[in-house]
């Protein structure tokens, strides 16, 4: 018989409801044994919508369960370090979404504590999970694009309403914490690098960082330049130029990933004849995405069936603790970098 990872989940937010539940249902390798939330209205809410029978508003209830096997931290920021160490402490497999803590210091701790046991602890930085991130990584190891000189990117977003938490920098919220991280541990991973130096500027109102820009240097000597704002249109983009191509990707675009020489005329005829077919070519390639909600929805199904890939078989994590830390340090810095309007060293 097929094994199967019972898992409790604590935190019924947006995450929840429109990315991590969706995906579970397509990972037959796991099961939602229960969900927890000390909102109960919430709880039984998605607990109906998605059929878990067992509802549990007390976390650390859930984590002592004995049938729970692996529970996923997807509650607000400032609860990330608490949760993560009491379902370390109980000796279970841990998801956990990002940031993964607070501070440097609580991230180590979660991770000496992790290195205390055999169990497997996956940090949910989702766009690593994305088929045109995974090709990304592909071209430019392959060395498509020519050595990187250069990486821009954008994420804004547009809610109706946010969370308190995600307002306030103590609690994780604000674009660089809780949006710019993302993209801070995609240049980390898809340039085998880790970053020197930040220097940031935000601007804030009710919102903490409410918009910001990010600048890197890689200790690869790769520049990067990065905005996020909490009231735009919905945008998640990645570029990244070479001296031999360049490669855009959009993570939401079912043919958002186009690659390009540098003898390519911008602008020119061919590029505009030639974008009907491209996006034909991407959606016929991508049509599978479809199956798991679109391309950008698919990359949690992706994550998901990696966390159970190492729990059943006992391989390493393709996303762990060190990776949620130095993602953090890089946040961090550029909170510091935006407060004091100077560059910060890491």
């Amino acid at each position: 018989m097929k094994r199967t990872i019972a898992l409790g989940i604590i935190g019924c937010g947006a995450a929840t409801e429109s990315f991590h539940l969706p995906s579970l249902k397509s990972v037959r390798s796991i099961n939602v044994a229960a969900l927890s939330d000390v909102d109960t209205n919430k709880l039984n809410r998605l607990a109906e919508a998605f059929g878990v029978g067992n509802r549990i508003p007390d976390p650390q209830e859930l984590i002592n369960n004995p049938e729970i096997e692996a529970v996923a931290v997807c509650a607000p920021s400032g609860y990330h370090y608490e949760l993560g160490m009491s379902a370390l402490d109980a000796g279970k497999h841990l998801f956990i979404e990002k940031p993964v803590a607070l501070s440097p210091e609580e991230s180590e701790q979660l991770i000496k504590k992790a290195g205390e046991s055999s169990v497997k602890a996956f940090v949910g930085f989702n766009l690593r999970f994305h088929r045109n991130v995974r090709k990304a990584k592909e071209v430019i190891e392959m060395g498509k694009l020519g050595p990187v000189k250069l990486v821009r990117s954008v994420i804004s977003t547009n809610h109706p309403s946010l969370a308190e938490w995600r307002k306030s920098r103590r609690l994780g919220g604000g674009t660089i914490l809780d949006l710019g991280i993302h993209h801070f541990d995609l240049l980390r991973y898809l340039l085998n690098s880790e970053a020197e130096e930040v220097h940031a500027r935000s601007v804030s109102g009710d919102i903490e960082d409410e918009a910001s820009s990010v600048s890197l240097k890689m200790s690869n000597g790769v520049l990067s330049s990065s905005v996020f704002s909490f009231e735009s249109r919905h945008s998640n983009e990645i570029e990244i130029y070479g001296d031999a191509g360049t490669l855009r990707i959009s993570f939401y675009d079912i043919d958002g990933f186009d690659m390009k020489p540098v003898s390519a005329a911008p602008g020119g005829l061919g590029s505009i004849i030639g974008r009907p077919f491209h996006t034909v070519v991407e959606i016929t390639s991508n049509a599978s995405s479809f199956r798991h909600g679109g391309i950008f929805k698919e990359s949690y199904y992706n994550e998901w069936r990696s966390f159970a890939d190492s729990v059943i078989r006992d391989k390493e994590v393709e996303c762990g603790l060190e990776d949620g830390k130095r993602a953090l340090e890089i946040a961090l810095s550029a909170v510091e970098s935006a407060s004091t309007g100077k560059p910060v060293k890491l």
